[in-house]
């Protein structure tokens, strides 16, 4: 133990070495903690710039806006939407990816299909549409499972196909 230093009046136990050890560590903390700040801020872990995306087709008929991060638990929303040149006279047909709803609770689907099917991989969709206007579905859904989620969006007609990927923070 090192001798007690002078310091003004006081006698103190000074260890210089393990104060700017300690120092050092509180400044690279406090760094962590605003970077923490800045990443929820952006959209890293929920709403926000970054949390939210946006997929076309090669063609440009389907899109589809998603929430790149989400929580498990709590409400989030994917829209569709069909360019009035993609769709077949007033129906439209929708698939979604089975591997991907597996891990959600669809709480809702607006406007509400006219039918939902299974054929292979994917739930079929019908919604009856206003010809000459862009169809646009939206389903709330509540995320089940943790982690990366993959999913794929399409057309029952042609190959308008649209795959993305969702983060589900626990």
């Amino acid at each position: 133990m090192e001798e007690p230093q002078e310091v003004g009046d006081l006698e103190i136990h000074q260890d210089l070495p393990f104060e700017r050890r300690n120092w050092r560590a509180q400044r690279i903390g406090w760094a962590v903690i605003g970077l923490f700040v800045l990443a929820g801020l952006a959209g890293l872990f929920g709403r926000g710039p970054l949390a939210s995306a946006t997929r076309t087709s090669q063609r440009g008929a389907l899109r589809v806006d998603y929430e790149r991060f989400t929580r498990h638990g709590s409400p989030a929303e994917l829209r569709v939407t069909v360019a009035p040149q993609a769709l077949e006279a007033a129906t439209v047909r929708i698939l979604v990816s089975l591997s991907y709803l597996q891990g959600l609770q669809v709480e809702g689907v607006e406007p509400p299909p006219e039918s939902v099917l299974i054929s292979g991989d994917y739930l079929v969709y019908s919604f009856d549409v206003e010809a000459g206007q862009p169809a646009r579905i939206l389903f709330r859904v509540i995320p089940d499972q943790y982690f990366l989620r993959t999913a794929e969006v399409g057309l029952t007609h042609g190959r308008e196909r649209v795959g993305f990927r969702q983060f589900v923070f626990p």
